[in-house]
This record gives C-alpha cells, sequence and structure tokens, in this order.
C-alpha cells in the first residue's frame, strides 16, 4: 500500500502538471490533462489536442480563455478520440465532454496518424466531427497537434441555430433585438405591444428561415419576416407582413450578452420639439435593465450590443407616450448615438454614454493600472518547485474588465484542476486565495494560492500571472472590424455606381471570415453574382490582416489592412477579359471603410472609384 507521504508527492507532480498544460491551453499551444507519458517506453508517444467547437464569441479574449467545458456544445456528451494509422492498431478513447480536455497516451512511433475526434449525444450519435492528419508521434514524447474544428455533423441549420438574443438592423427604423428558446419559440423581443407567446421561427436546414412575431390583436397583425442565414452568426431578412412591410435589414447573433453591462446615461430629443429629456439605466451582465432614472417606474427592458450596434427596448410606468421606448444606434467607444421611437411612433435623437461597467475592481487589484498591452507570463508552483507555463497577450480598455477576465482564468484552470483530485478519498481542498502585488509603474502580479490536504499531509501550490505593460500590437484593432457593414461603389469614370456590403465574423477561433457583396453594373456586367468569401487568419499580436480568395465571382482577389488603418488590394483574372486588373488604396477604421481604386483594362486605359463602407 502507498503511504500518504508517497501519494502527497505524486499529486504535486500531478498538480503541477496539470496546471501548466491548462495556461498552454490559454497561450493557444494545447495540452493534456495528466502527466507526461515519458513513462509508457520507447516505441510509442502520446498525443494531445485543444477542440474548437465553432461556437467561438466574438470577444477576441473570450477566445484566449476558451479552455473550459463552457466552449462545449451542450447536446455533446462524450466526445470520442481515434487514433489511426497504416501500420497500428486503432486506439479510441473516450472522454467526458465536460472535463474540457484529454490525453492519448501508447501511440506507437510513426509520422502518418490521424488523429479523429468525433461528438456524441447522450445517445452515443456522432453530432459533431473533426479531424487532422499526418501527425508524427516521437518515442517517450507528447506531440501538440493544435487545435482541431469540430463541425456539426448532418443539416448545417436548424432552430437550434437561432438561440439567445439577436439584433436586427433595419434599413427602416433601427435596430432591434429578438431572443430565441433554441426549439422554435420567440422568448423575448424588443417591440411594441408583444403578445404571449411573443412568437415563434422555422429555420430549414439550407439556413432559410421564417419568423413570426404576435402582437396583441387590438394593436396590429402579425409580422413575418423571411430570410437566409449566412453563417451561424449573421444573416438577412425581408418584413413579408407586418406594419412596414418590404422592410430589409440583417440579423446578427450577440455574442456576449454583456457588452452592454453598465450605466447609460444622456438624453432623447423629440424631433421637431424642443423637448429633451435627460435618463439615465443600468444595464446587468444578462442584458437586462435593472434601474432607471428620469423614467416614472417600474422601468423593465433589455439591451444588447454586438458588431458596433445597440439595441435597447424599455418598458416603464409612465402614463403617456414614454410608457414603451425603442432606443438604438452605434457605438463608438463608450458613447451611443442613434435615435429612439416611443408608444406614439414618433421619436428623436438619442445620445447616451457608458458611465461605468457595472462592477467593481476585485479587493486589493491595483486600479493605477494604465490601459493598453499587457503580456501576461504563467508561473506554477508546488511545493516549492516552479515553472514557466508560456504567456499571452491582452488589452485593457476597461480596468473592471480586464482584472475580471484575468481572475476568471485563474480560478477557472485552478478548479479545473482541483475539482477532479479534492474528490478522491480523503482528500479536501479548502477555497483558494488570490493576491496582488501594487503596480510598480511596468508590472505587477496576481497570484492564486492553494492547499490540498489528504491525511495528515498537505500539499500548497500556486498560479501567478505576472503582468507586464507592452507586448500586443499597437494601431488598429481588428475585431473592431467584426460586424455588418453597408455603402456602395461609385464609378467616377463611367458614372455608375451599386450597393455594397459586408459582413465579417470570426470563425474557427482564429480566423476573420469577410463576406462582400457588390450590386449593379460591376465591372461590366449586371448579372447577379455571388458574394465574395475571403478568410484571414488572426493573432493576438497580429500587425495585418491578409485575405486571399482565388476563382471568386469578379476573378482572384488579395486584401492586406494594417494595423495602420492602411488598406492594399488587387485583383486579377478577372471575367472580363477587357480588364487586366484592379488597384485598391485607402483607410480602414472601425466605423469607416474608404476605398479608392483603379481600373486598368488591356488597352491600357484606366477607369477609377470609390468604394465606401460604414457600421
Amino acid at each position: 500500500m502507498v503511504g500518504e507521504g508517497g501519494k502527497m508527492n505524486t499529486m504535486k507532480n500531478i498538480f503541477l502538471t496539470r496546471l501548466l498544460c491548462i495556461f498552454a491551453v490559454i497561450a493557444l499551444a494545447g495540452c493534456g490533462g495528466s502527466p507526461s507519458s515519458s513513462s509508457i517506453g520507447d516505441s510509442t508517444g502520446s498525443i494531445a489536442a485543444r477542440l474548437d467547437w465553432g461556437q467561438g464569441k466574438s470577444s477576441f479574449v473570450a477566445k484566449l480563455f476558451a479552455v473550459s467545458a463552457v466552449s462545449v456544445p451542450a447536446a455533446v456528451v462524450t466526445v470520442r478520440i481515434i487514433v489511426t494509422g497504416s501500420d497500428m492498431t486503432n486506439i479510441q478513447k473516450d472522454f467526458p465532454a465536460a472535463d474540457g480536455q484529454g490525453l492519448i497516451e501508447g501511440v506507437p512511433v510513426g509520422s502518418d496518424r490521424t488523429v479523429t475526434a468525433l461528438g456524441l449525444d447522450a445517445g452515443g450519435a456522432i453530432i459533431y466531427k473533426g479531424s487532422k492528419g499526418t501527425v508524427s508521434v516521437a518515442a517517450g514524447q507528447t506531440t501538440d497537434i493544435g487545435t482541431i474544428t469540430m463541425l456539426p455533423v448532418g443539416p448545417a441549420f436548424s432552430n437550434a441555430t437561432l438561440n439567445g438574443p439577436w439584433l436586427l438592423t433595419s434599413n427602416v427604423q433601427g435596430r432591434a433585438y429578438i431572443i430565441f428558446d433554441g426549439k422554435g419559440g420567440v422568448s423575448g423581443v424588443g417591440a411594441f405591444h408583444p403578445a404571449t407567446p411573443p412568437g415563434t421561427y422555422q429555420v430549414q436546414p439550407d439556413g432559410s428561415f421564417t419568423i413570426t412575431l404576435n402582437e396583441v390583436p387590438v394593436v396590429g397583425p402579425q409580422t413575418v419576416l423571411t430570410g437566409s442565414l449566412a453563417s451561424s452568426g449573421s444573416g438577412s431578412y425581408t418584413v413579408t407582413q407586418g406594419r412596414i412591410p418590404g422592410e430589409t435589414g440583417n440579423i446578427i447573433r450577440v455574442s456576449n450578452p454583456a457588452a452592454c453591462q453598465g450605466t447609460w446615461s444622456g438624453t432623447l430629443s423629440e424631433q421637431g420639439a424642443s423637448v429633451t429629456r435627460t435618463v439615465s439605466f443600468t444595464v446587468d451582465g444578462s442584458g437586462a435593465v435593472t434601474s432607471s432614472t428620469g423614467l416614472a417606474g417600474p422601468v423593465t427592458g433589455k439591451m444588447f450590443c454586438e458588431a458596433g450596434f445597440a439595441a435597447a427596448f424599455l418598458r416603464t410606468g409612465e402614463p403617456n407616450a414614454y410608457n414603451q421606448l425603442n432606443i438604438s444606434g452605434t457605438i463608438s467607444g463608450s458613447a451611443l448615438a442613434g435615435s429612439f421611437i416611443n408608444d406614439s411612433n414618433s421619436g428623436g435623437t438619442a445620445s447616451l454614454s457608458l458611465a461605468s461597467t457595472g462592477g467593481t475592481l476585485p479587493a486589493g487589484f491595483p486600479s493605477s493600472v494604465p490601459t493598453g498591452n499587457y503580456t501576461i507570463s504563467i508561473v506554477a508552483c508546488s511545493s516549492g518547485f516552479c515553472s514557466s507555463g508560456g504567456s499571452f497577450t491582452q488589452i485593457n480598455t476597461d480596468i473592471n474588465q480586464f482584472a475580471q477576465t484575468l481572475v476568471d482564468a485563474l480560478n477557472t484552470a485552478n478548479n479545473q484542476v482541483l475539482t477532479s483530485d479534492c474528490a478522491q478519498a480523503g482528500c479536501s481542498c479548502p477555497a483558494a486565495s488570490i493576491s496582488y502585488t501594487p503596480w510598480d509603474g511596468t508590472s505587477f502580479t496576481i497570484t492564486d494560492s492553494f492547499t490540498v490536504t489528504c491525511g495528515g499531509s498537505s500539499s500548497s501550490g500556486s498560479v501567478q500571472f505576472i503582468v507586464t505593460q507592452g507586448g500586443a500590437a499597437s494601431g488598429l484593432d481588428f475585431t473592431t472590424l467584426l460586424g455588418t457593414w453597408t455603402g456602395q461603389w461609385v464609378n467616377s469614370t463611367f458614372g455608375t455606381s451599386g450597393s455594397a456590403g459586408l459582413v465579417t465574423t470570426i470563425v474557427a477561433g482564429n480566423t476573420v471570415h469577410a463576406g462582400l457583396t457588390l450590386g449593379g453594373n460591376v465591372f461590366g456586367s449586371t448579372a447577379a453574382r455571388p458574394p465574395i468569401s475571403l478568410d484571414a487568419p488572426l493573432s493576438p499580436a497580429a500587425t495585418s490582416l491578409s485575405f486571399a480568395a482565388v476563382g471568386t465571382s469578379i476573378g482572384d482577389v488579395h486584401v492586406t489592412i494594417g494595423s495602420d488603418g492602411s488598406l492594399e488590394a488587387t485583383v486579377t483574372n478577372l471575367p472580363d477579359p477587357s480588364i487586366a486588373s484592379v488597384a485598391v488604396t485607402g483607410t480602414v477604421s472601425s466605423k469607416l471603410i474608404q476605398g479608392f481604386y483603379t481600373i486598368t483594362f488591356t488597352s491600357g486605359s484606366t477607369a477609377v472609384g470609390t468604394l465606401t463602407l460604414s457600421k
């Protein structure tokens, strides 16, 4: 029988290894959940992988910290890993999806291994799948194969695609929101006089959808929206029945319901009247309005922000037209500029600013840490022995959010390690404690300490974040480019013009996907063209985004956006043989894309024009 002291020594090593592995995942270098397999033998090794379920949040911070089971789709109960090769017997191992990590040991040495990951539901059916080939395994080593992208098996879209809050960006009446239950029901809507239940919806496998919103009978008929999803996070719609038939717009998933959290204060100014109301309301982490001043209570409602847009709907105790209010607009920094509509279908301009994040700093966190880019170095310690766990970068634009992000990451990792180990018979784990050093002008340290007691023996460990100013690229924050853009192109030489649209999203956790649509007589053709699909890799320290696509509806496209806001693009091999190439230069900001293009014809002549997009 192993004595308590030997057990504790083994546990110390496990603690340290697991902590380092978890934080290697944070630093985008996936790792397994148990000690190294170097003791297996000289003819075998191990494989570790991180799974990306295609549910990454738009916040770049959220993607960096996607280390726990929250990123696993709710329907996935078991993860099955299968390793195959031409000269080996298949190896299969199942992990509970809630573990969030796993390690395959005893893999024969070789260079042609294929790793297949399957996501199984409660009945054992395969509902997600991903793989990675040509994996090399060395004797006594753990091969980190990085990220396997998990894709749904079966129809690309279903009612489950529409789940939670989504924003609607209308070409007529600003923005609104709909909250879907993922099962065909509408559970909430930012609209006037909704009935109970508010509505229903149906999504087809090809992404087409119908949404029916119910109003109380004395007010108006049902509103019916039909449209199509371009991805699991965006699409377009048309109102086919209701108060404003023919209204069109985009529908965008709200990736973070807490994005509007805080206290919003400002004015609502009626159009054509000298009436201005000063209002203030507080939004919590779920998007719910919890308190208000300037409007008679009780005040309830919700507010959501996504891709630079905001939509709020308030129900108040006012006896007049202000009994219900729709407020919407665009977000720039902490300011909202837009419009409002009241219950009498009149309104005006809305100007609000975010006064606070609605949170407070954790006790002891240094409040003088300035905004900017930071490098976080990770150190894990167990019983006096410490080892580096890598590093990652993070931007501080709001001290409360910055603090909470770091603290949550530490707690997530410690809980992930200690939950299983502390469940052993005879072992207990008092709550971990977090301490901070003061800001010294360049850095500070966060330490999360824990103690595990088994029988009469104890073992202590800790994880440290050494937070140092600097490290990430400065300039344009590429994540601010995510969202829906609209605008037009104008050919100054020939006097023609047309519509332009752009939808940018994050896919597979680290790729920016852009879908560009151009309407009108584009490069001499009025034929309808499918969207131009472009992808660019994105990393925390990226200094540019480089998109490329060959064989699109307009030719071979290459686009580069620099962190200094510069824009350069070329189009070659165009379908029209009379056009040799197109060159674009311009500027990009979080709200405006301005490009100046030159078309060069095979005859040597040229034409010039502009492309403008805003959000």
